[in-house]
């Protein structure tokens, strides 16, 4: 600080111990006396305010003053440094290494430059760009969710099931890989960018085989108690090897923790379909979920969710509307092992009459997802995760009932 009436240094004394002896009006009254006549007071000011809400527990409301004050300069190094600490201290570490990275581009030589150095040389993990590629195993009882009945009745008549609709079991293996590109716009906005590619392979018939390529943009504001974020996003599919369906769409996603251990969540899609071959399947789904976690411990979190999903297709006995509950649970034991448990129920309700009957279709679908892994164990830094789905399916229309049990072996590793 810069004064008239007595030395930037015993200035800066002087306040630090008013600051410290909670002598929070006396610290104002001294600071106005020696900066009223600087073109920067009101900056000087403003930052004492913010180091008084720090003193006061009120980290929040004193990381919005920082922010005013460099959204008024963005040159005014005192108020940067409090904020890069703040917010790192308070878990956003992102936002903190913006503002690190600007400060070792301006400091001096100096032990904060050095800590701020530091700082993002810890971050190794929060590198702005990435890659990572996995490889599963996928052995399932049902490949093609098919039913297990020879016969099915539709209204009064009755038909046989060919053998290639019905149930069948086979030996999956994918292979996917994906590289994304993240840009800090500012503290508090973050763009990223992805592409990714992958593809499925079952080992006794191509009939199943495919692979999608996927690119998309993500635009994140973060916040102190969570973050919005705005997703654009398109694909291509092949089906059997062959050109199967385009996707495009766009996502927009929130969470608001209301609690220090609850947080709420919100998102909203919509995505349009356009099939190679099958034009009548051409349409958009759009999908709605709201959701709610809490955290009991630094082991344990439980989270709760409710979706509704609308499809429009050009044959209205396609067309349907799904809606759906969820429960999903992590737990970290000792040495390191983390299980989850992901438990579905959907019910779907399609709007024209299912051909040959005279209702429109319904089903009921369950679906339970354990898995398991070990944050401490890794092969060559390739980290593996075992899963097992079950999933249960009944439907008014006998061709759609199946159960079908899947295990599911990824490896993976980022780069």
């Amino acid at each position: 600080m810069h004064s008239q009436e007595i030395g930037n240094a015993q200035l800066s004394q002087i306040i630090q111990r008013l600051m410290s002896e909670g002598q929070f009006s006396e610290a104002r009254k001294i600071l106005i006396k020696n900066v009223a006549e600087q073109p920067d007071a009101a900056l000087q000011l403003a930052h004492l305010e913010g180091l008084i809400l720090i003193k006061q527990g009120k980290s929040a409301e004193a990381i919005k003053v920082f922010r005013a004050v460099l959204s008024a300069e963005p040159r005014f190094i005192p108020s940067r440094n409090i904020l890069a600490q703040v917010l790192y201290r308070s878990g956003s570490s992102e936002a903190a290494l913006y503002h690190a990275r600007i400060l070792v581009s301006s400091l001096p030589e100096s032990d904060a430059r050095q800590f701020y150095q530091a700082m993002i040389a810890q971050a190794g993990q929060e590198k702005p760009f990435g890659f990572s590629g996995s490889f599963a195993f996928l052995p399932s009882t049902n490949v093609n969710r098919g039913t297990d009945q020879t016969t099915i009745k539709l209204g009064d008549l009755a038909f046989d099931i060919d053998d290639a609709s019905r149930k069948k079991s086979g030996i999956g293996l994918s292979l996917s890989g994906a590289a994304y590109r993240k840009y800090m716009l500012s503290d508090r906005l973050t763009l990223t960018t992805t592409a990714s590619v992958a593809v499925q392979k079952y080992l006794e018939t191509a009939q199943f085989d495919g692979a999608v390529t996927a690119v998309d943009a993500k635009l994140t504001r973060r916040y102190l108690k969570g973050f919005v974020s705005a997703k654009v996003f398109a694909s291509y599919g092949w089906s059997g090897w062959e050109p199967n369906v385009v996707q495009w769409g766009a996502k927009i996603n929130s969470e608001h923790d209301i609690h220090k251990t609850v947080r709420l969540g919100a998102q909203a899609s919509i995505r349009r379909n356009d099939y190679v071959e099958l034009d009548y399947k051409d349409g958009y789904l759009l999908n709605l979920e709201m959701s709610a976690r809490k955290q009991f411990d630094q082991r344990l979190s439980i989270r709760l969710s409710a979706d509704f999903s609308l499809e429009k297709t050009q044959r209205k006995h396609l067309d349907y509307i799904e809606y759906g509950a969820g429960i999903f649970a992590t737990k970290e034991w000792k040495r390191g092992w983390i299980t989850t448990l992901d438990l579905n129920a959907s019910k779907r309700a399609y709007d024209g009459n299912y051909p040959g009957m005279n209702e429109a279709r319904s089903d009921v679908t369950f679906r339970i997802n354990p898995t398991i892994r070990n944050r401490n164990f890794s092969i060559k830094g390739i980290t593996p995760v075992l899963s097992y789905t079950y999933t249960q399916q009944a439907s008014n229309v006998p061709f759609f009932d199946y159960s079908s049990h899947d295990i599911t072996l990824q490896l993976t590793k980022n780069f």
